[in-house]
């Protein structure tokens, strides 16, 4: 492993911050970082963002917007990025959409198991959605327990802002990769 990256904290900007899911996978990823600014135009991502990251410097900005003076008097070392994916951030009813089947009745459960069910039967008995809550969808996303959308959020807001963010543990595995190659760490 190189000794820059095993004895230095790397100087990390976050562009397209989001909710701060390569935050998280930064974190996750072993890597000794400093987030020196997180940076995003969405008002409601940043919202949980200063929720979840109070002590970080977020910006709230279009990111075409910071010079290369200001790039350079930051000194990085590593510039990560997460953007927005427009069919949830322009569909949001598309997210809403997103649950599980819930399995409520026994005798069906049974009957379909067995394969004696008809299409007649499973009409007659269908079965009720339940939808994930935003904090079940940031759990299948590796987001840690800890994580939070601000109280005064909306459910809708949580989907829309959860569509747009990324797998936290896949991330920070790749990003273990990318820097530790073979001596990836655990």
């Amino acid at each position: 492993m190189d000794n820059f990256v095993a004895n230095t904290s790397l100087r990390a900007l976050e562009l397209y911050s989001g909710i701060g899911g390569m935050h998280y996978a930064l974190k996750r990823s072993g890597l000794c970082f400093d987030i020196i600014a997180a940076v995003d135009i969405n008002e409601k991502a940043n919202s949980v963002y200063r929720h979840n990251f109070p002590k970080t410097n977020l910006m709230q900005r279009n990111i075409e917007s910071i010079s290369i003076k200001q790039l350079d008097n930051m000194l990085i070392d590593i510039i990560t990025m997460s953007p927005p994916c427009q069919p949830f951030t322009s569909y949001a009813r598309y997210m809403e959409g997103t649950g599980s089947v819930f399995l409520s009745n026994s005798l069906l459960c049974s009957e379909i198991s067995s394969g004696k069910s008809d299409a007649r039967m499973l009409e007659e008995n269908m079965l009720p959605i339940r939808y994930f809550a935003p904090k079940e969808i940031a759990n299948l996303m590796y987001f840690p327990a800890d994580f939070n959308f601000p109280e005064d959020f909306k459910s809708r807001d949580c989907y829309k802002v959860l569509g747009n963010s990324l797998n936290v543990y896949a991330v920070g595995v790749l990003l273990q990769l990318l820097t530790f190659g073979d001596e990836l760490q655990t």
